[in-house]
Order: structure tokens, then C-alpha cells, then sequence
């Protein structure tokens, strides 16, 4: 994934390349040949104030050309750029997808897992920088993120232990793409877990708007299993 976005970027700098040196080859052209021409008529006694003055003007409107042409394409490329959107949702695995909600028996055991929480791109564009916060309530004992594959960093601001992902350019979101799984949450205290626990989370992204929102758990008490 990294090698496309790499080869993507060398197209770019390959074309602004192209570009600059069509514009530099442009005016050696005038240089050598226009310009000298027009010397030549202003020493032939022939030529009058109004062929030098067109001659002037048709100079100057030729040394505009490139600036237009290079103006239009930029102003395509930013258009286009501007229409190519990340579209970041986040919420638990679960058979049929992704939900905000899920729901299970209350835990008995000392340990609870969570199911995975992934990342989906909905939108037009990859992104190759963002970042996915979540907060989880300290009342509900200690929790940690449980993927080896990701570096979360944790730390506790406040009533909440928050739980930190940056990408840095080492897991690129395409649009589309299966789901990335950013893990899950290990809940060490169950006993002190509530009917529902509510995490927010925010992301911030180079190619999206910056989001936040809740995902949450519903516990059943095993009482209301019984009937």
C-alpha cells in the first residue's frame, strides 16, 4: 500500500518536472528567435511605431501563455484534490459488519475482552496520517488496548484513561479497503462495570474532517437471562 502512495507522489513530481521545463524550453525559443527577429525590424527604417508596438504586445502575450497554462492545470489538480475525501468511521466487529452498540452477558470472569474495534474509509481518497483517540472511564477500573500490531500509547487526563493511535504513515486507510482492526479492550475489573459503558472516541486525519463520537457497551444482567 505504501509503494503505491510512493509511486503515486514520483508521478507528481515527475509532471511538475515536465511542466517546468517545457516553460524553460518556451522562452529559450523566444529568446533565440523571437526576440532577435523583432531587434531586426526595429532597425529596419521600414518598420513603424505600430509594428513595433504589435510586435511588443504579441512578445508579451506569448511570455503569458505558460503562466495560464500552468494556472488551469493547478487549478484542476486543486479542484480534484479537493473532491478526493477520506470518510473515517469507527465501531465494533461484529458478524454483519461494524456497529457503534454491542451488547453481551454480563462478564463472570476476572477479565473481559471486548470485540474488535475497526477503522473503515468510506470516503474517495486514501489517507496516510491520522489519528484515533479514545476515552474510557477510569470509574470502570483498569483497561489496556490489546494489539500487538499497533503502538496505542496510554495515559490518564482527568475522570478518563485515553488510549492514543497514530498511523505515521505506516497504515494507510484506503477507501473501500476491508476493515483495519485497531484491536480490542481488555477490562481487568469487571466487577465494577456498569450496565453500559460509553467510550469516546476522536479522530483527526489529512484527508478528513476531524470526528468524534461514542461507541458503547450494553452488559445483560444474567437475572433477566434466567426469565
Amino acid at each position: 500500500m505504501l509503494k503505491k502512495t510512493r509511486v503515486s507522489m514520483k508521478k507528481n513530481k515527475a509532471t511538475y518536472r515536465s511542466i517546468i521545463l517545457l516553460i524553460f524550453g518556451f522562452y529559450c525559443f523566444i529568446c533565440i528567435t523571437l526576440i532577435p527577429a523583432g531587434t531586426l525590424l526595429i532597425r529596419q527604417e521600414s518598420g513603424s511605431w505600430g509594428d513595433i508596438f504589435s510586435l511588443g504586445q504579441f512578445l508579451t502575450d506569448l511570455c503569458l501563455i505558460p503562466f495560464a497554462i500552468f494556472a488551469f492545470y493547478y487549478t484542476l489538480y486543486e479542484l480534484r484534490k479537493s473532491q478526493e475525501h477520506a470518510d473515517f468511521n469507527i465501531g465494533w466487529e461484529i458478524p454483519t459488519g461494524m456497529n457503534k452498540t454491542y451488547s453481551d452477558n454480563r462478564p463472570m470472569s476476572a477479565n473481559f475482552y471486548s470485540p474488535s474495534i475497526v477503522l473503515s474509509n468510506k470516503g474517495t481518497a486514501p489517507s496516510i496520517h491520522y489519528q484515533i483517540t479514545l476515552e474510557i472511564p477510569t470509574e470502570i477500573g483498569r483497561t489496556k488496548m490489546t494489539n500487538p500490531n499497533l503502538d496505542w500509547k496510554g495515559s490518564h487526563q482527568g475522570d478518563f484513561q485515553k488510549f492514543i493511535f497514530t498511523s505515521a504513515s505506516h497504515l494507510i486507510s484506503f477507501p473501500n479497503a476491508p476493515f483495519i482492526n485497531l484491536g480490542k479492550i481488555e477490562f481487568t475489573e469487571t466487577a465494577l462495570l456498569p450496565e453500559e459503558i460509553v467510550i469516546k472516541y476522536y479522530i483527526a486525519s489529512d484527508k478528513d474532517e476531524y470526528k468524534s463520537g461514542k461507541i458503547t457497551i450494553n452488559f445483560i444482567e444474567n437475572k433477566k437471562l434466567e426469565k
